[in-house]
């Protein structure tokens, strides 16, 4: 497997993760854009500034690496993209779960 197949695994596994965490613990998102758009700019930070720093703590170890560190960074900045979609789409009067019927 080339390195470009292992991120490319990393990064939709990350994605799938985040999706998992947003359907099975559906309270823990944010009701307000406000509480969305602070964990979107605390993602960025971690996604900037945390994981690069914590990659350099374990370079004798990738796998340490990447599973400890990378993997639970990207899933932070997947699922808070998620909130705030969410909130968009109920805001618009849209989503899953919104009781309106696409039907007429």
């Amino acid at each position: 497997m080339t390195l470009g197949l292992v991120v490319a695994a990393i990064g939709v596994g990350s994605a799938l993760l985040a999706l998992w965490v947003h359907v099975r613990f559906p309270k823990l998102a944010p009701q307000e854009y406000r509480v969305a758009i602070f964990h979107l700019l605390g993602a960025h930070i971690v996604a900037r500034s945390v994981v690069p720093g914590g990659m350099t703590l374990f370079t004798g170890r990738p796998f340490l690496a990447v599973f400890a560190v990378a993997l639970p960074g990207l899933v932070y900045v997947f699922l808070s993209w998620l909130w705030l979609i969410r909130l968009a789409q109920q805001s618009l009067g849209g989503g899953f779960g919104s009781g309106h019927s696409q039907r007429t």
